[in-house]
This record gives structure tokens, C-alpha cells and sequence, in this order.
């Protein structure tokens, strides 16, 4: 069975190959590895690639490479081309990027360091223009580490089995590196289940790469800010509040065209058929604009991706529990059934009456470790998501300490910070499924535009990297001939980590939601404790890949026409064996919520992130490889 035969690399799932030749200069580690300018090897590098992923999914890894005495210059690499034993190629592709470093002076908590971080992602030829950058050669410095990441995407529909090729390193380090990718029997949705929400503050965008925040209203702003969408949705993200066409609530028609290949899938981006998965609203507060956005949703069929965030924090700052009520208030009179955001948690909102359609609170108010939010709060939004509230959930600077405040010792919660772990980098969707939410907001990306140079220096609220997760990709800088967006290493782990919330949503639909919970468990014990073994997470990993194999319909097993089959040998997936996927367009019956994490489900307010697995499986795809 094609079960038995993945066993072992559902074991290893994302995890490299052991054995490295003495005195090598290049060293295979796995994505969640932080190769920092004085990293050096630990035994548990390889020198080989081993790889399991889904379609729809990338398979990331690295190359570190050590200076030596003498430096290494001039360090080129050649993707390899993966085929199976047919000779079939994979049909997706394989990204290079040189990883940039920054100088960390301050750590962003008691895990910090200071010293060279890897973050900014140079590629050889970049996701969304095609063009080729300059990424390659580069000199590792004496002394010194570096590395190069590398992203294997495979596609929707790819035909399952094994897939090799070689990965060529010249110049200052010339070695050959083999690279094997085990592809399952089924795939990842091209739409995150999870919805998410991440802001991008466009002027700051137009006026560093396009030289004036007017520029966001050219052809050439439309161009650079539809790339960061497309970016964003490369990597399982939804950038809410960015469209190619500046708002006007006297004409909306230009907002809605320009947005339409994004929320309809239709962009040219990877996976084919990503979608917006949330739109925040982009116009000034008024009765009349709030009337035309929701006409525009309405026309358009958008609603359910539409909020309008009412207040932030309120009570903190400048935002005030009464301006929370005001807002509220005047969304509903204006344009009922428009859905609100507020940024708080559930005692705070009832207490001052505050109750929106969508509610996010931080992170650190969900389960503390001491002080009014200790242990888990989930109980307690049981009520609220029953009443057709959605759960959402963010993090903040209070998860390492912030400049103003905080304890900077606590370091076990989930962190997009440069120095914070991988693991760390990558747990907090984990954490979104664990605590049962249906989406995840993060208020910027692109934090660093406006204070600097980000390639120098992302120093903020406390934290290096804190609200920036892009980088501006100028021909001056990277060569090529236009502006892109580039990703940082955060915005791959975040990648990664909504890929795992993939894995564990399929693992609970086929029919184990324990099991997906108890995976989840391992991975986030509690919000404020991320395990930080990254062995942990690897295991879970492969853990859900295992059972979702096993889970996998059998032949007999067929509801309202759609065909199932049991896996097959490897040899039979070969030359037809059928892919398995479920998709996120599908309309989904919430499952029980339970405050003791035995349910995977959500709210009826908001988009259904697991279904009742007849539901599922009746809307399970079947695909053969020769049809593709």
C-alpha cells in the first residue's frame, strides 16, 4: 500500500536526511533552522535533502555554507530539475534565495541575541515580476556562515510518488547535493482555510520603493502593490486592507475591478486559485461611505470577506471603549449586517458593551502565564462564538515584552521576530488551532519602510522585525529591472505554519479530531509555552501526515457522486493513482466547539474552517495523473 510505503517518509516529513562528509563546507538543514552568521554544525545536518509534502504545498530547506579560514567567494548554486522514476517532472518550481542578514544589537527577549540573523530572501529569479535577481554569487566572509534557502513547490494535481534531482553549488563551495521529495496522495487547498488578516501600510510601500506616497495612485503603484498581494497569497496570506486601485466611496467600481483576480483566484500567482480570504474596509468612517462599501460587497458577492475594524486595543492608547461604542454603533445603523472587528478580549468587551461580529484578542490575554488571563481563557468565548460571533486571534509586542513595558524573560510565546526561533516563528497557527479561532490578524508588515532602511536595521516596538515581514526588492539592490516585494525567512515560516494548520484541519475533517488536537497540543502545550523543540513540531508533522494517509477513503466509500479510492502502491500512483483534496470554497456544517479541545470547529459567524467529514468527503476532488 501507498500507505506503507510513505510510512517512512511520513516519519521524517520535512526533516533532512543524517551523515555528512567530514570537513564539508556545505551542510543541508531544514527550514526551521536559523543559520546565523556564527551558526556551525551540530551533527544533525546532512548532506542530502530528503522532502515530503502535498500538492499545494512547498517543501523548504537549506544549504549552510561555512567561510573558513580563507572565506569562500563567489558561492553560485543551479536548482535541480526533480523527476520520478518515469521520468515525469514535478511540474512545479524550485526557488533559490541568497538569505540577508541582519544586525541584531538589541534582542528582542531573554531568547534574543545579538549578532547576524538571517531574514531577507534574495532570489534568483523572484515569485511575481520572473525576473532574474542578482542572488547568486555571493561570498561567505572568513570566519563566517551564510546560507541558501530553498523553496520546492509542488502543485496542485502533481501525481503522487518520489521525485529526485541535484542541487549544484560552484565557486568558493562546490559540492552536488541530491535532493528526494516523497509527494502524498493528496493536497492542501489553494486557499487558506485559516483566515487571516495582515495589514500593509501602502503609502509607506509607494513612497520607499516608488519615491512618494502618491505614487500608490500610477500604473506603476497599481503594478507594485498588486505584486505584494500576490506575494502575500503566495504564501498563504491575505494582505486585507491592500488594493491595486485607491478607494473612493463616490465610485467604487475601480477598487472592486482591481481586487476582483484576487478574491476570484484568479491572479498569476502560486498555488493557482488562492484567494483573499478577508477585506478590510478601506474608507473614511461615515454613514454614506459605510452604505457603499457594503453595496459594493453585496454587488460583488464579498461579504463574507468584509469587516470593518471598529476600535483597537480600546482602552489603551487613544482608542477609547466609548469610540468603540460609537463606531459600532454607527456601522450598524448605517449598513446592518456589516460585519465589525474589535481588537480585545472577551471581559473587557462585555464589560463595556462592546460586542462585534469579529473578535481578536491577543495572544497573551488568551492564556497567560500569571497575572487576570492565566491559563486558558478559551472557555470563556464559548458563548459568543455560539451567538454567530467569529474567533480570531493576534499577537503583538507583548509577546516579547515591548519597549514600554512587559517582561522580557517570559520567551515561550508564539514570535515573528528575527532573533526568536523558527519553531517560535512558526507556532503560532498552531496556536490558532489549538484554541479553536478561525482567524489571525497582524497589524503590519511593512513597519521597517517607514523608519529607515529594513534591510539595515527593523528595530521596533521592542523586537527586531516587529510589524515587518516583507522586504523592498529595488533593481538598485537586487538587480532585475522593476520593484517587487521580497519575503523575509518569518514570512516562509509563516508559510509553513498554515500549511501545518492545513494538515491538522484535513487530519480532523477525515474523522480524528483528536488526534489533530493532541498534535497541536505537542507543538503549543499552551499559548505561553511553545515546545521549543523543533523535533517536537517535525514529529507532529509527520505524525498528521501519517494519519491523514491512513484516514484517506477507501474504495467503496462514494457520497452524492464523488469517487473514492484507496491509495495505491507507489508504483500504481506512478501512472494514475488518485489525489485526494478538499476544498476551502466548500460550504462546511460547523463542528462542536469544546472548551476541552476535543472539537475542531468555529463559529456559524464566520467562514466554517472544519466540516463534518461526510460533508467533507463528499466534496473530495479524485485526479489521476494521466489526466493532467
Amino acid at each position: 500500500m501507498f500507505t506503507n510505503r510513505l510510512k517512512q517518509a511520513a516519519v521524517v516529513a520535512a526533516v533532512l536526511s543524517s551523515g555528512i562528509a567530514k570537513g564539508q563546507a556545505a551542510y543541508v538543514v531544514d527550514g526551521l533552522v536559523k543559520v546565523t552568521g556564527s551558526w556551525q554544525p551540530d551533527g544533525s545536518e546532512a548532506s542530502s535533502a530528503t522532502l515530503a509534502a502535498a500538492g499545494n504545498e512547498v517543501a523548504a530547506f537549506q544549504v549552510a555554507l561555512l567561510g573558513g579560514a580563507s572565506g569562500a567567494p563567489a558561492v553560485t548554486a543551479e536548482a535541480p530539475s526533480l523527476v520520478n522514476g518515469s521520468g515525469q517532472p514535478l511540474g512545479g518550481t524550485v526557488t533559490l534565495y541568497q538569505e540577508a542578514y541582519q544586525n541584531v544589537t538589541t534582542p528582542s527577549d531573554g531568547a534574543g541575541a545579538t549578532g547576524l540573523w538571517p531574514d531577507g530572501l534574495i532570489p534568483a529569479v523572484d515569485e511575481v515580476a520572473g525576473e532574474g535577481r542578482n542572488a547568486f554569487p555571493f561570498d561567505v566572509p572568513a570566519g563566517q556562515a551564510r546560507a541558501i534557502w530553498v523553496d520546492v513547490r509542488v502543485p496542485g494535481g502533481a501525481a503522487p510518488g518520489t521525485y529526485a534531482g541535484t542541487l549544484t553549488l560552484s565557486g568558493g563551495v562546490a559540492a552536488t547535493i541530491p535532493v528526494s521529495l516523497t509527494v502524498y496522495p493528496f493536497e492542501l487547498p489553494a486557499t487558506s482555510t485559516l483566515r487571516t488578516a495582515f495589514n500593509a501600510f501602502t503609502p509607506a510601500i509607494c513612497a520607499y520603493e516608488l519615491g512618494a506616497q502618491s505614487a500608490c495612485a500610477t500604473p506603476a503603484g497599481a503594478q507594485l502593490l498588486g505584486r505584494y498581494v500576490q506575494l502575500a497569497l503566495d504564501h498563504r496570506v491575505t494582505l486585507a486592507n491592500v488594493t491595486p486601485a485607491p478607494p473612493e466611496a463616490s465610485d467604487l467600481s475601480p477598487y472592486a475591478q482591481a481586487l476582483s483576480p484576487y478574491v476570484a483566484g484568479t491572479g498569476a500567482g502560486t498555488p493557482a486559485g488562492a484567494k483573499l480570504t478577508s477585506l478590510e474596509y478601506p474608507l473614511d468612517p461615515s454613514a454614506a461611505s459605510y452604505q457603499a462599501w457594503a453595496a459594493a460587497l453585496a454587488t460583488e458577492s464579498w461579504s463574507s470577506l468584509g469587516f470593518v475594524w471598529a476600535a483597537d486595543e480600546p482602552g489603551a492608547g487613544a482608542s477609547t471603549w466609548s469610540g468603540a461604542q460609537a463606531t459600532l454603533a454607527a456601522v450598524q445603523a448605517a449598513a446592518p449586517g456589516l460585519p465589525t472587528l474589535v481588537t480585545t478580549n472577551i471581559d473587557d468587551a462585555e464589560a463595556n458593551g462592546v460586542v462585534p461580529s469579529i473578535l481578536v484578542p491577543v495572544v497573551n490575554e488568551m492564556d497567560d502565564v500569571s497575572g487576570r488571563f492565566a491559563g486558558d481563557q478559551r472557555a470563556s468565548y464559548d458563548s459568543f462564538v455560539a451567538g454567530g460571533g467569529a474567533l480570531w486571534m493576534y499577537q503583538s509586542c507583548m509577546s516579547h515584552g515591548c519597549a514600554f513595558g512587559g517582561d522580557p524573560t517570559q520567551t515561550g510565546w508564539p514570535s515573528y521576530m528575527i532573533d526568536a526561533s523558527g519553531v517560535r516563528n512558526r507556532a503560532m497557527q498552531w496556536a490558532d488551532f489549538a484554541e479553536q479561532v478561525t482567524g489571525e490578524l497582524y497589524y503590519e508588515t511593512v513597519m521597517a519602510y517607514e523608519l529607515g532602511n529594513p534591510w539595515q536595521g527593523q528595530y521596533n516596538f521592542g523586537g527586531n522585525g516587529d510589524g515587518t515581514l516583507f522586504y523592498p526588492g529595488s533593481p538598485a539592490v537586487i538587480g532585475g529591472q522593476s520593484e517587487v516585494p521580497l519575503p523575509s525567512i518569518r514570512l516562509k515560516e509563516i508559510r509553513a505554519g498554515l500549511e501545518d494548520y492545513e494538515y491538522l484541519a484535513l487530519c480532523a475533517a477525515l474523522g480524528d479530531p483528536a488526534t489533530a488536537m493532541a498534535q497541536a497540543r505537542t507543538v503549543v502545550p499552551s499559548v505561553h509555552a511553545v515546545n521549543p523543540d523543533p523535533n517536537a513540531l517535525r514529529a507532529a508533522r509527520a505524525a498528521l501526515a501519517q494519519r491523514i494517509l491512513e484516514l484517506l477513503p477507501q474504495p467503496a466509500a462514494a457520497q452524492e457522486g464523488a469517487t473514492m479510492l484507496a491509495p495505491q502502491t507507489a508504483e500504481a500512483t506512478a501512472s494514475g493513482a488518485p489525489v485526494f483534496s478538499v476544498s476551502s470554497d466548500a460550504p462546511a456544517a460547523a463542528a462542536p466547539t469544546s472548551s476541552e479541545g476535543h472539537g475542531c470547529a468555529t463559529g456559524t459567524g464566520d467562514a466554517a474552517i472544519l466540516a463534518l467529514p461526510a460533508l467533507l468527503l463528499a466534496l473530495a476532488r479524485r485526479r489521476r495523473s494521466s489526466s493532467r
